[in-house]
């Protein structure tokens, strides 16, 4: 399989600085750019391996299937896989919320 294009939706950006702002913040500018580094890393694999994350149950019903890649302990990435040509990255969700934010 050749290479899927990888798009970041704007929500998940805005989710992706919010969460580096905290570790800036809390943990000091090195945490913070490893962590962003780590994110954006884990979604150029998924366009190398666009299943590697698995089914999001709890998504189940929003019409799409869901798929999420756990990132950090913490943090999970939630995408879709559009026409086999290319991955939406819809949310970066802190796995202590109860739903992922889409």
């Amino acid at each position: 399989m050749e290479k899927v294009k990888v798009f970041w939706k704007p929500r998940a950006i805005s989710h992706l600085k919010k969460q580096a702002t905290w570790y800036a913040e809390n943990m000091g500018g090195s945490a913070a750019d490893k962590f962003w580094n780590g994110i954006i890393e884990a979604g150029d694999l998924l366009g190398e391996n666009p299943y590697l994350g698995k089914i999001e149950p709890v998504l189940s019903s929003q019409g799409r299937t869901f798929r999420s890649l756990i990132h950090h302990k913490d943090f999970k990435i939630i995408y879709f896989i559009e026409n086999e040509m290319q991955i939406q990255i819809v949310s970066i969700w802190y796995c202590s919320k109860s739903t992922p934010s889409i």
